[in-house]
């Protein structure tokens, strides 16, 4: 994902949210810019803590952890693996280009073919602003949240269309119904920090990100694997029909518009 992208995203995130959740000091204010600027400032947010529960949900999910994963460009239909030393070779499809990615959990289909996730992506800059922010508003929390929705939408990403013929809009329709049923499933929920409109604010935001900054991350990795199909969130919360209905579709739609995020439909030449 693009580096401005996110960065722009966090801050975006601020914006949408209500005025007395946020206490942020006009000396953090003026920091947040410069804070900001250079993707090594805020590119350790998988360490620490972070990494520790994505170790955790790792080994509840089965999976391998892989510290760093080299995939190689297509070539001759074939794209060469290399997780943390161990090589395979795995079927490639248009498109596909490779790339390094760090802190990933693997799994291997039934032809021993490997496919991964590093669970949601909730904006890496929003742990810089994290101490900024009332404590009530914790993204990392969100984060594990959402986490079932990444992983799946992660999947999504890495092996089609090659293996299941799914497009980038049929991933990020998918994952927005995940969250938004995340979100509904939780309001009843006991938890002292969550928050429905912040959930609702996150769930747009990442997929406002993915639908607009996706295409080059659902382009780059394009490995035949059969990850497993599993029915929508809502269903596996128990849901009778899908809360992603027209109204917070809609809802989607004018948060993004208004915050630049998507462009307005009803002013498309």
């Amino acid at each position: 994902m693009r580096c401005r992208a996110l960065l722009m995203i966090a801050v975006l995130t601020l914006m949408s949210l209500p005025a007395q959740a946020l206490s942020v000091s006009s000396l953090a204010s003026d920091a947040i810019s410069p804070t900001l600027d250079g993707v090594e400032q805020v590119s350790h947010w998988k360490d620490g803590a972070p990494e520790a529960m994505r170790l955790q949900k790792c080994a509840e999910e089965g999976g391998q952890w892989v510290h760093l994963l080299k995939i190689s460009p297509c070539e001759d239909g074939q794209a060469e693996i290399d997780a943390d030393g161990i090589k395979s070779v795995q079927t490639c499809g248009l498109g596909h280009h490779g790339g390094e990615a760090e802190l990933q959990c693997t799994h291997r289909d039934s032809l021993g073919r490997l496919y991964f996730n590093d669970g949601p992506s909730v904006p890496p800059a929003m742990l810089t602003l994290s101490s900024w922010i009332d404590d009530s508003i914790d993204q990392m929390r969100y984060n594990e949240l959402f986490w079932q929705a990444g992983v799946m939408h992660d999947y999504c990403y890495h092996d089609n269309p090659i293996t299941y013929g799914l497009s980038q809009r049929d991933c990020d329709e998918r994952f927005i119904e995940d969250l938004i049923a995340t979100c509904v499933y939780h309001e009843s929920s006991d938890f002292n920090w969550f928050k429905t409109n912040v959930c609702h604010t996150y769930a747009a935001l990442m997929y406002g990100m993915v639908r607009t900054y996706g295409e080059e991350s659902f382009s780059g990795y394009n490995l035949e694997a059969a990850y497993p199909l599993q029915e929508p969130l809502y269903r596996q919360l128990g849901m009778a029909e899908s809360p992603y209905d027209e109204r917070r579709q809609q809802e989607v739609q004018d948060l993004l518009v208004k915050l630049k995020i998507m462009p307005d439909p009803t002013e498309a030449d």
